[in-house]
Order: C-alpha cells, then structure tokens, then sequence
C-alpha cells in the first residue's frame, strides 16, 4: 500500500491579513460609536443621582416620623458644588446631631445645583455651617430640618426645590437636562420633574 503525500486537501482557513483587516474595521466602529455609548451613560446618571437623592429625602422624613424627632439632611459642598449628603436625627444631641446613614455620593460628573436654582439650599428653609468631614477639612454644607410630623421646620409658603444636574451644565443651567425635586413644606411629600 502507498500513500500519497502529494494529495493533501488544503483546509479552509483565515489568513493573518483577513484577520487584521476585521479587527481594524471592528476597532474603527467602536471608536465612531464610543461618543454615543458615554452620552448615553451620562444620561443615566443623571437620574440615578436624583433617584437616590429622592430616596434619601424620604428616608429622612420617614425617619423623623417614626423617631419622633427632628431629622435633618445635610448637603456637602464639596470641590465647589453639592455632591455628598448625608443624614442626621437631632432627638439625643439637638446640637452636632447623630449621623442615620453613612455619607452617600452622587454619581461622578452629577451635582446639586447652589441656592440660585435649588431654593430649598437658601437659609430661609434651613441651616448652614462648616463641618470635617472624612478626607476634607472644614467643609461647608446646607441643611434643610423635617419635624416630627414629616413637615419643614421653616416652611415660608411656597414649595421649595433642589435641581440636580451634570456639573458641565452648571454654567449654563437653562439649556440642561434637570432633575428636579420638589417639597411640599407642610407635609414634606414630593413631587418629581424628570428629564
């Protein structure tokens, strides 16, 4: 018996250039669809971060109702805009108040916006001072207070809000996509404005 070695099938194979030839085109659509992927995650935190503002405002008037005491949510300006709050029950020490939860960050490039288009961050409903907070010195904050019945401590009359929005849009507030908090004062319920 032979054996032909001269007849061997040629098998069906890529060569090395059809294989660079579609990673390149592979890597080129990803590099063209990139921009639309990140602008559609920033977006999503966007009302990420308002959800979890929303959540944490109702926590602590559903904390102050069930504690009996007046529970108060503070707002940290941190590296120049309000990006970290964190949530105090003022029923044992009605001075520095006791921390409810651990401090909570909004989502990276997300902020609230200052007083000017979030009243609810103005002194007439609640505090400001300074405090130290874990890996930054004296940081200044802003306070709003709910009483025990789930009401503002200082409720002027009309319904006060926070605007949460991407720090690039801070310099032209107008033309950005806002979410919006509102409080009732009397009752502390909210109304949300998504974008």
């Amino acid at each position: 018996m032979t054996v032909n070695f001269y007849r061997i099938k040629p098998c069906a194979a890529f060569s090395l250039i059809e294989i660079l030839g579609v990673i390149a085109i592979v890597s080129l659509m990803s590099i063209l669809t990139l921009p639309a992927i990140l602008s559609t995650v920033q977006r999503s935190q966007l009302p990420q971060g308002g959800q979890l503002l929303s959540d944490s405002m109702r926590i602590a008037r559903s904390e102050a109702i069930t504690r009996n005491s007046e529970v108060e949510i503070r707002f940290f300006n941190i590296k120049g805009a309000y990006r970290a709050f964190q949530i105090f029950d003022f029923y044992k020490d009605k001075e520095e108040g006791l921390p409810i939860t651990p401090l909570k960050w909004l989502p990276t490039g997300i902020v609230i916006a200052d007083a000017k288009i979030s009243p609810l961050l103005d002194e007439t409903y609640g505090t400001s001072g300074t405090t130290d907070l874990a890996g930054f010195l004296e940081v200044a904050y802003c306070s709003i207070r709910f009483r025990s019945n789930g009401s503002l401590k200082k409720t002027p009359g009309n319904f006060p809000y926070l605007t949460v929005l991407s720090e690039s849009d801070l310099s032209h507030p107008s033309k950005a996509n806002l979410f919006i908090l509102q409080l009732d004062p009397v009752t502390g319920r909210q109304t949300i404005y998504r974008p």
